[in-house]
Parts: structure tokens; C-alpha cells; sequence
């Protein structure tokens, strides 16, 4: 699945996974290419309530990308965070 994003700059190349969140948004685990390089993308996507593209779930600015090497440290993060919040 490609897809290109052109308001951001960057091509999906696979939705790794995705997560509900609030009514009419999800969270979206992709790996994405910008500029050639190879990315990982966490994004919440929204339901758009343009006329056009009213339905579709489109990208949000609300997110992040990370490269290879930043994954390890993210998700140790992670990791952490949720061992405080069971405190």
C-alpha cells in the first residue's frame, strides 16, 4: 500500500498497526519515506468533514516520525511510562 501523503512530504509504504482513540480518530503505526529516506510514523488520523473527503480518515499534524535508530529508546519509553502509571 503506497500512498501519498503530499501536505506532509511523505509516502506510506505500510500501515504497520492501528489503534482507536477518541471518536473519530485512531492512532496509525506506519513506515513511511520522506525524501528517500526509510522512517517510522506514529500519527493520529481524523475523520474529515470536508465535503470531498467526508468519511475518509485523513492525517493529523498531531504526531511524530522516528528513524531506525530512535525506535529501540521509544520504546523503552514507553515501556516505562506505563510501568508508572500501574504505581
Amino acid at each position: 500500500m503506497k500512498k501519498k501523503n503530499r501536505d506532509r512530504g511523505f509516502e506510506v509504504q505500510e500501515v504497520v498497526r492501528t489503534i482507536p482513540a477518541r471518536e473519530g480518530e485512531e492512532l496509525c503505526f506506519s513506515v513511511v519515506k520522506i525524501n528517500g529516506k526509510v522512517r517510522g510514523d506514529i500519527r493520529y488520523f481524523g475523520l474529515s468533514e470536508d465535503t470531498e473527503t467526508e468519511g475518509q480518515m485523513l492525517p493529523t499534524p498531531r504526531g511524530l516520525t522516528l528513524d531506525a535508530g530512535m525506535v529501540n529508546a521509544f520504546r523503552d519509553a514507553v515501556k516505562e511510562l506505563g510501568a508508572a502509571l500501574q504505581k
